[in-house]
């Protein structure tokens, strides 16, 4: 399974109060830095490797 919706935004905490008052679990999975990469913690396929992905 992957994510089912990512949403970027500056407030993370609000989006969160609104997701759980409609009973979506939601959770913070990373951060917008000013390095023009993307990395994700992985937990998954190769996660033994590499245990961050970058792109």
């Amino acid at each position: 399974m992957g994510q089912g919706m990512i949403i970027i935004t500056p407030e993370p905490k609000e989006v969160i109060e609104v997701a759980r008052t409609h009973n979506i679990e939601s959770k913070v999975i990373g951060k917008v830095t000013s390095r023009g990469e993307i990395r994700i913690e992985s937990r998954g396929l190769n996660s033994s490797r590499t245990g961050e992905l970058i792109y």
